[in-house]
């Protein structure tokens, strides 16, 4: 079982592997550099050995599953060599994080499947595009049930509070969202 450090859901599993950036983790993968393209970064394996790589994906959220990755690589034998010249073949989907660039603008199109974590994801993304107007188009995310308005007024709160300048909203959650993000800030 492979799980972030400190979950307490794992207590009544004997076998669990941790990854994440915490130092008692079993795999520990930390950012030494990042950028919006790349992340340069740190990695200790279970097994002691420690290795540099980059890798072209951006954003935190990458990072984590990274790390359960590598945790999960190394669990069934891969040895580190194997593990960290794996590194070159990651690249990022062509429907998340996908950047469309212009004369006077770039868009990013993370349009597919939204769930609340990967839209926290991408407004945490902007960060990376300092000095820049920051707008942010979103719709309804699906299949969440009962809980949908709050979910939707926290991503509007997640936005304002994310250094969005301005924030266009259509679809049945839109005044949730709007909700959110005029209470947020």
């Amino acid at each position: 079982l492979i799980a972030p450090f400190n979950e307490p859901l794992t207590d009544a599993y004997s076998d669990v592997r941790t990854a994440t950036d915490n130092d008692s983790a079993d795999v520990n993968v930390r950012v030494i550099k990042s950028t919006y393209e790349y992340s340069d970064v740190s990695v200790r394996l279970k097994s002691g050995v420690e290795f540099c790589e980059r890798i072209f994906l951006g954003g935190m959220h990458n990072l984590k599953n990274l790390s359960s990755a590598i945790a999960a690589a190394e669990a069934t034998g891969l040895s580190s060599k194997d593990i960290a010249s794996a590194f070159s073949l990651i690249s990022n989907d062509i429907l998340r994080q996908k950047r469309l660039i212009f004369e006077k603008a770039t868009i990013i199109d993370d349009s597919y499947n939204a769930s609340f974590e990967s839209i926290s994801a991408a407004i945490d993304s902007l960060s990376y595009h300092k000095g820049s107007k920051k707008s942010l188009l979103l719709s309804d995310v699906l299949e969440l049930g009962e809980g949908a308005v709050p979910i939707h007024k926290d991503i509007g709160r997640i936005a304002a509070l994310g250094g969005v300048d301005k924030l266009y909203v259509f679809g049945s959650y839109s005044e949730a969202i709007r909700d959110g993000a005029t209470g947020g800030g």
